[in-house]
């Protein structure tokens, strides 16, 4: 469907450039675009090789498992299935990897973590309680150093991109907040 918009735009804009006579500012764009777009590319995919080194290490060296003990607390009442069966290693990683606002990095480690909590699902036609929260949790993660944002914001050229940090934790901690809540209620009720 996506593609279709895409090209739907693309023949849109072609038509428009040759018939107000601005097909040589359409081309320039074209490539100034896409110049624009392999930059902004090797920048996050540098930062996300950065972080997805660190958490591998931190993998090896056994700090998710500590980290894992650390937010047990929080485990327990958010993933309570998962944490009676002690599959929580994952989960805690890709917390981790959102809290440290690289949402990129905590994508393997979130669909690990999924495939674990669907291995344990009773009905394999729906979506376990632990499995939404999880999906809860990957859409509205709490970023305490929003990384890919400040990374984003320095390639654009910013003078002050760590300016977000402290706007960024209060608004995605209320988002966290409200997405658990709602979630936890919904999973009550149905």
């Amino acid at each position: 469907m996506i593609g279709t918009v895409f090209a739907v735009m693309a023949v849109v804009s072609l038509i428009v450039s040759i018939f107000t006579g601005s097909l040589n500012e359409l081309s320039n764009s074209i490539f100034s675009s896409a110049s624009s777009a392999l930059d902004l590319t090797l920048s996050l995919v540098s930062v996300m090789c950065l972080w997805c080194g660190i958490m591998n290490v931190f993998e090896k060296k056994g700090i998710i498992k500590k980290l894992s003990k650390r937010i047990s607390f929080i485990l327990r009442f958010l993933f309570p299935d998962a944490y009676k069966r002690g599959m929580c290693g994952e989960i805690s990683a890709n917390i981790s990897a959102n809290l440290l606002g690289i949402g990129n990095a905590a994508t393997p480690l979130g669909i690990s973590a999924m495939k674990r909590l669907h291995s344990i699902n009773p009905d394999k036609t729906r979506a376990s309680d632990d499995m939404v929260m999880l999906a809860v949790l990957n859409t509205a993660s709490i970023d305490i150093l929003p990384a890919t944002l400040i990374s984003l914001r320095q390639s654009a050229g910013s003078l002050m991109a760590y300016d977000i940090i402290l706007p960024t934790v209060i608004s995605s901690t209320l988002t966290v907040i409200f997405a658990v809540t709602v979630t936890k209620i919904f999973s009550k009720v149905f």
